[in-house]
């Protein structure tokens, strides 16, 4: 056998002692546990109001409207006239543990009923932080519930409140229309949900 054979059978054999086979070796590590505690949220709405709204004939088209911003002021077109009344933007406030992001959803559209089969829709629902709510149009569109189109963090020591606005639309009202007080709450309505989470 040649020399340079027998070095690597010596190196091989050293290593076998070195590192026997067979016998096992413990290695040990260690699992660190976090959790993130955050409050629930609460959330207190108050009603879009609409005021009192004179028709001089049955809404039907997309130029008769009344249009509420998220700061609460009110347009009119169409058919449509003001006479007062409680004129409000929809408002949710919110509170849980500062600092951390919160996500807003919120449906579209909505119906009002006056709860005997007359019907009117309200559309392009938006909503705004109270600090930069605005007249109709500059809030952010609502995209249905699955679908956040606002964020922030929470602040310190205060509520923070979310603003909606939206439309009364002519489109799609009952014909022949009827007077009387209409409420998405009321039988045949179809309410605003809005859903805040924490991201």
């Amino acid at each position: 056998m040649r020399p340079v054979n027998k070095k690597i059978i010596l190196a091989l054999s050293a290593a076998a002692i070195a590192f026997p086979i067979g016998i096992g070796m413990a290695v040990t590590t260690n699992v660190n546990a976090t959790a993130t505690f955050l409050a629930a949220l609460i959330l207190t709405p108050s009603n879009m109001q609409f005021g009192k709204i004179i028709y001089s004939a049955d809404p039907s088209v997309a130029g008769d409207f009344v249009k509420i911003g998220t700061n609460g002021a009110e347009l009119f077109g169409g058919v449509f006239s003001s006479s007062g009344g409680t004129v409000t933007a929809g408002d949710v406030a919110i509170t849980g543990t500062y600092g951390y992001q919160i996500d807003v959803q919120c449906d579209a559209t909505a119906i009002m009923s006056n709860g005997a089969g007359k019907v009117i829709n309200i559309t392009a629902i938006e909503v705004k932080k109270e600090s930069t709510a605005g007249a109709f149009g500059t809030g952010t569109a609502c995209a249905g519930i699955g679908s956040t189109v606002l964020s922030w963090n929470l602040t310190s020591g205060t509520d923070d409140q979310l603003k909606v606005g939206g439309q009364i639309t002519g489109v799609g009202a009952s014909s022949p229309f009827a007077g009387g007080a209409y409420s998405t709450a009321s039988a045949g309505g179809n309410d605003i949900q809005i859903n805040i989470v924490y991201n």
